[in-house]
């Protein structure tokens, strides 16, 4: 390549340039050379050098490329003759994709966003309460209406059957002992 360096065009062979100019010949080092020809190669042989080389390996000289190259060339040559016959049997062979059998309705952007089926939950036997107003808290039904279809009786305890909060604080009989006490009744 650095041979053949003073037969490209350049500024110096334009017409209208200085005569003062002078014809630039700088030569390439061994580093720019081998990244031109790994960039000449094709991208498959390229990728089988690296992958052959490994990660580190960088080349610095034309001559340990050349005959680096020259013993990979015959693993390249096996490994493309096998994906070459891959891909001719892949297309040979009907596909088994499921984008390629009968049932397979391919969606549009018009299409509306498949729904969850109501009848089953999680995936298994539709529940005997899966409908929305089976599930019902008697308590919840009397005192607070928002959330009486949220929960069932038995696991809810937000209301006592006389219709207290377990909540209040009247209900909790914070000081017990002062109210028996027959001392502080007479006062």
């Amino acid at each position: 390549m650095n041979t053949y360096n003073k037969y490209l065009p350049s500024l110096k062979d334009e017409e209208g340039s200085p005569t003062e100019l002078v014809r630039s010949i700088e030569l390439l080092s061994q580093l720019e050379l081998c990244n031109i020809v790994l960039t000449a190669l094709t991208f498959i042989f390229v990728s089988s050098f690296w992958a052959a080389k490994g990660a580190i390996h960088f080349p610095v000289y034309v001559k340990t490329l050349k005959v680096d190259s020259q013993l990979i060339e015959p693993v390249h040559t096996v490994a493309a003759k096998l994906a070459a016959q891959v891909k001719a049997n892949a297309e040979s062979t009907p596909g088994t994709a499921p984008e390629k059998g009968k049932d397979f309705k391919k969606c549009k952007l018009t299409d509306p966003i498949p729904r969850k089926n109501k009848a089953k939950t999680h995936g298994g036997k539709p529940e005997s309460g899966s409908e929305k107003h089976d599930v019902t808290c008697q308590y919840c039904a009397q005192w607070s209406k928002y959330c009486m279809h949220t929960h069932l009786t038995k696991y809810y305890h937000k209301w006592h059957p006389d219709g207290t909060s377990t909540y209040s604080r009247k209900a909790k009989n914070a000081n017990r002992h002062a109210r028996e006490s027959s001392d502080m009744k007479a006062c």
